[in-house]
């Protein structure tokens, strides 16, 4: 609610205001828009310069960033999907079991190195253990498709299609991607956030007719 961020002096984005429900919602920008700055402070690691972000109470976020979080490299397979689980005891290690039975990954593969696999099986495991083991309330996925072949990105849109109640929010240049994965689009740009209840195709028309239709008004 009119969220405001700035680096110095130096606008970030400043009045932007949208809510996130039971949709799949594509935030889309130019680069530099502020995207990454405004998931930061949706996940808490940035503090907002004014305005408020409002939480449901227990929320769990589900979060995959852009690339690999260091660290994970010398981790076996299981251990970074493990790590997810919500409960550390390890009485729900046998989800661990069930995703790798599902998405055909061998006990050899399982007790390897993560750092070991390609950049696109690494991404498609994250996002795997971030959407069916962390079990979240909403699921925060930064460029999703980065690393990935057409193969890999179809497994991914298998995967996430079986869960189609879970809640996303998904930054993206990939614009084919968003069309078929998401239902609403977010444009953040320098004059705030503008939100369309329809996939990016027909989002992104409207905003050029709103803006076309703005640009008439501000000539009369």
């Amino acid at each position: 609610e009119g969220a405001s961020f700035f680096y110095g002096s130096s606008k970030v984005f400043e009045g932007v205001s949208f809510q996130l429900d039971d949709a799949r919602t594509a935030l889309v920008g130019e680069n530099g828009a502020g995207k990454s700055t405004l998931l930061k402070c949706l996940l808490g690691e940035l503090e907002l310069i004014d305005g408020q972000i409002v939480r449901s109470r227990g929320l769990k976020i589900g979060y995959v960033p852009q690339e690999t979080p260091p660290g994970l490299g010398t981790k076996t397979v299981r251990e970074v999907l493990e790590a997810a689980l919500p409960a550390p005891d390890g009485s729900e290690d046998w989800k661990v079991d069930v995703l790798l039975d599902e998405i055909g990954v061998t006990y050899e593969t399982a007790h390897q190195a993560f750092g070991s696999l390609s950049g696109g099986w690494q991404r498609l495991l994250l996002i795997a253990a971030a959407a069916r083991l962390a079990e979240p309330d909403l699921l925060i996925l930064d460029e999703p498709t980065n690393h990935l072949d057409l193969s890999n990105i179809n497994t991914l849109e298998t995967w996430l299609d079986q869960d189609p109640r879970l809640p996303m929010l998904i930054v993206s240049h990939d614009r084919e991607f968003l069309q078929r994965m998401t239902t609403r689009t977010l444009f953040l740009r320098s004059d705030g956030a503008h939100s369309f209840k329809t996939p990016f195709v027909e989002a992104r028309e409207a905003l050029l007719q709103r803006d076309a239709a703005d640009a008439v008004r501000r000539q009369l």
